[in-house]
């Protein structure tokens, strides 16, 4: 049996309560909200909220009784369950510095309080078959590459119609495309010519 679906954070720490049940602590801001899709009605939306607040009662009560962490100040300096705790803690918990937990009991007594206090939401696991340590969750160190955006399609005026430009910005037969300005500013000067092949307008000047 996992962890519920609001059980699960990036930001949570799964920490063992007996030989069975493990428990995963989420900061109050990452818990989702019970309809996240809106798929549910106003009264079933109202009934999962209602059994999702008793489980986690049910689960804060749990937590309280049963989660307790034997490492002594000596211990603490090489262990690194404790380091886990401390770095969560100091991310997640508003402490001072001088409240930052030096052994076991100040760990237990710093995570109890902010699940009593409502910081953290306990969701546990009643028959968890994974490991038995304390484990912080991590976000993935390496997203799906984003699928670069289409270009849009350029197109002109040819021969009365419009025609597409490929990425270069010629028409896709590769003849250079001619702006209309320029287009008529060599016409303008063919006509001037009196139509004499001679005179010799650079058509690919103008190309």
């Amino acid at each position: 049996m996992s962890f519920p679906e609001w059980g699960r954070s990036y930001n949570a720490l799964s920490v063992p309560l007996t030989s069975d049940w493990q428990c995963s602590l989420i900061p109050i801001r990452d818990l989702p909200d019970v309809d996240r899709g809106w798929k549910l009605s106003y009264d079933e939306r109202q009934t999962a909220r209602k059994e999702r607040d008793e489980q986690i009662e049910q689960d804060r009560q749990d937590f309280d009784r049963l989660f307790r962490v034997s490492i002594d100040r000596r211990a603490a300096r090489s262990c690194t369950e404790f380091r886990a705790y401390a770095a969560f803690i100091s991310e997640h918990l508003r402490i001072s510095g001088l409240s930052a937990p030096v052994d076991g009991d100040g760990v237990t007594r710093i995570l109890s309080d902010a699940v009593r206090d409502g910081q953290l939401v306990p969701a546990i696991s009643r028959a968890w078959c994974g490991s038995r340590r304390v484990v912080r969750q991590y976000a993935p160190q390496s997203w799906p590459k984003r699928a670069p955006d289409a270009k849009p399609t350029i197109y002109s005026f040819r021969d009365g119609q419009l025609v597409p430009l490929d990425a270069s910005g010629r028409f896709n037969d590769d003849t250079p495309y001619v702006s209309a300005r320029v287009a008529a500013k060599a016409a303008a000067s063919a006509g001037s010519s009196g139509g004499s092949g001679g005179s010799g307008f650079d058509w690919l000047g103008a190309a």
